[in-house]
């Protein structure tokens, strides 16, 4: 039979692995919300909603009228996701600056389009073309 001092030990020791158990818990559930950041399919909420809003609908060649006569092995390149990429961007920013008035509800639309992905935005508006072409 154990003694009081043995029991006490071990007690200690389990509440240091209980401790330790649930700072892995906690430290686990905060990796996965950080992965775990995507929204409807896509990188987050603001790329989501900005290619809902502004481009679902619109192909390449209405943003790059040159898409449309380029060889499709063109759209494969990096250079080419680059220029999309700054197209859409560009395309955004005017669209805002079209329709809507200087002060905090445009600053705050400019600060939304910081955390786009025009990559993913970019992809897309690639592959409706292919599909098309």
């Amino acid at each position: 039979m154990a003694t009081k001092a043995e029991i006490e030990s071990i007690t200690r020791v389990l509440a240091a692995k209980d401790n330790q158990i649930e700072e892995l818990r906690s430290q686990l559930k905060q990796a996965t919300r950080a992965e775990d950041k995507t929204y409807n399919g896509w990188t987050n909420y603001a790329t989501w909603r900005v290619n809902l809003e502004i481009f679902d609908g619109l192909v390449l060649t209405d943003l790059l009228p040159i898409a449309d006569s380029e060889p499709k092995s063109y759209f494969s390149g990096a250079e080419f996701y680059s220029v999309v990429m700054d197209a859409c961007k560009n395309y955004a920013e005017e669209l805002i600056e079209q329709t809507s008035q200087e002060g905090l509800a445009r600053d705050y639309a400019f600060a939304f389009l910081s955390d786009v992905n025009w990559r993913e935005i970019a992809k897309r508006l690639i592959a409706t073309l292919e599909e098309t072409a």
